[in-house]
């Protein structure tokens, strides 16, 4: 489903669509969805997954090492606890930034999975069928073209279709069979005007929600303790109990973001690909070898002991009325 994003090959009228204002409107919508998933490469939802299931991955590998870690700088509870702190607050940030509700006002929008999933479902009139197929060149009647070029073969001749533009009826062929799924209607009663049925947005919708009562913990937990510090007439008597969840209660938020972000891509014409991006490099390089040598113990005790006096120092606390040291 993989299709160019930003322009188009055929000018409006090259495509075999009718209706081309409800073509012309798509177009626009579709780049503005593209821009939403993929674009900004720090602010798109692909890049928000991949980060978030990225950093997931890391730790779940530093964590599992630590279980085999003879006594090592693996076993510091120092930086055990400094990973694992890190780990939570970017998951709860992470998980709150892409499942974040839309905006009501436009000065507050969000990029995020509901918005994209509200704005496709606010837009689902100018999804067609032939629109779906046809919006950047693809014969609509695929079978027409298919007689065509069989009638043009000879006996023993090797022909490989074209894979875009009006001749290529195998890819339009495909693309009205997704539809199919998507509008719940069979081969038999296609029509150019033929929508993405409602039940099936609502599915996607209904999938997120799903994962409502993880989600509410993991937004408390941001907002009462990690992007905030909630006084005690605004955090629950039970906020500890309220902010608990599991590992497994994150992978299931991640599964249903993963899900849904793919279900609503293939749309309009993309998904997240690989949800861990694949490294180009040796990801446990100088794993197996210690954080620092002991010769070198003292040199980073001084820097902490030194880091420490200039901190108390730089901050020691000053009356603004006598100007003396406290």
């Amino acid at each position: 489903m993989g299709l160019a994003a930003k322009g188009y090959e055929y000018k409006l009228h090259e495509c075999d669509v009718e209706d081309r204002d409800v073509l012309k409107r798509f177009r626009q919508r579709r780049r503005q969805w593209f821009e939403w998933f993929q674009g900004d490469k720090y602010h798109s939802i692909q890049w928000q997954i991949h980060q978030m299931m990225w950093d997931d991955a890391v730790h779940n590998a530093l964590n599992e090492a630590r279980r085999f870690a003879k006594p090592s700088a693996a076993t510091n509870g120092v930086l055990g606890d400094f990973i694992d702190r890190a780990y939570l607050s970017g998951q709860v940030l992470s998980i709150c930034r892409i499942a974040e509700r839309p905006a009501r006002k436009e000065s507050d929008s969000v990029i995020s999975l509901p918005t994209l999933l509200e704005d496709v479902t606010k837009n689902r009139c100018l999804i067609t069928r032939e629109v779906f197929v046809s919006f950047d060149g693809l014969p609509y009647d695929y079978e027409a073209v298919r007689q065509r070029h069989v009638g043009r073969m000879r006996p023993g001749q090797v022909y490989w279709p074209p894979k875009k533009g009006p001749e290529a009826f195998g890819v339009s062929e495909r693309r009205h069979q997704f539809f199919d799924s998507l509008s719940r209607v069979s081969d038999g009663n296609r029509c150019r005007s033929d929508l993405v049925a409602e039940t099936i947005l609502e599915g996607l919708d209904a999938r997120l929600r799903e994962t409502e009562p993880i989600l509410e913990k993991i937004r408390t937990m941001r907002n009462k303790s990690i992007g905030h510090a909630a006084d005690e007439t605004s955090r629950p008597d039970d906020i500890e109990k309220i902010c608990e969840f599991s590992r497994a209660e994150i992978v299931r938020a991640h599964r249903a973001i993963i899900h849904t972000a793919n279900a609503v891509g293939e749309i309009f014409g993309t998904t997240v690909g690989n949800p861990i991006p694949i490294p180009q490099f040796d990801v446990f390089n100088s794993l197996e070898m210690p954080f620092i040598h002991s010769a070198d113990m003292e040199t980073v005790r001084n820097v902490w002991d030194e880091h420490i006096r200039n901190t108390e120092r730089e901050n020691r606390f000053r009356s603004s009325v006598s100007g003396a040291s406290a």
